[in-house]
């Protein structure tokens, strides 16, 4: 699976348009059945024949395109579908990255300016953690905690080569996971 195909079936997913257009749809279907019945009601000179006859495409256009619109949106999927049958396989053709770390501090409010991650192999990890590197960068970031079998604490997670999205962007550290030194901090597993 490449970036490209991830990126495609991204732009498919289904953003809720359809109930709109639904009720569009059937607004203008009591516009086209009301103009028809006006039509046959009224007296017929040209100019009501023309008129009419110019109303009804323009609303049969109008419910035409609507209609397309709704049958294209069946082939769209949901983010979670996109997820697990796009996202985490391209996800498994990536290498994991190491990164050792210096210091690590849990934190148990939300941060300001949290670090985008995002959990693909489970649901999302409400584990905040203050992480400075070796070469002394900090971040805040959620993040699923184990045991490290080292004495070294470390964070592992997987990069995307290509930006998607806002949220699924290059800066994106994709099912981050910190080990950590037994006893240095909870472990929640």
């Amino acid at each position: 699976m490449n970036i490209e195909k991830v990126k495609l079936m991204y732009d498919k997913i289904n953003v809720d348009n359809n109930l709109i257009a639904i009720v569009a749809c059937v607004f203008w279907a009591i516009v086209l059945v009301a103009i028809l019945v006006e039509f046959v009601k009224t007296k017929k000179t040209a100019a009501t024949i023309v008129g009419n006859a110019i109303l009804i495409v323009i609303v049969m256009a109008i419910l035409i395109i609507l209609t397309m619109n709704i049958v294209q949106s069946r082939d769209a999927i949901t983010e979670p579908e996109w997820k697990v049958n796009y996202l985490k396989p391209y996800l498994q053709t990536k290498p994991v990255t190491k990164i050792e770390l210096d210091h690590i501090e849990q934190v148990l409010n939300k941060p300001n300016h949290l670090t985008n991650s995002v959990f693909v192999q489970e649901k999302n990890v409400k584990n905040y953690f203050k992480l400075t590197f070796k070469n002394k960068k900090s971040i805040y970031i959620s993040a699923k905690v184990k045991t490290s079998k080292t004495n070294q604490s470390y964070m592992t997670f997987k990069k995307i080569s290509a930006d998607i999205s806002q949220k699924y962007n290059l800066n994106t550290y994709f099912d981050p996971v910190i080990y950590v030194q037994k006893g240095y901090i909870p472990v929640h597993e």
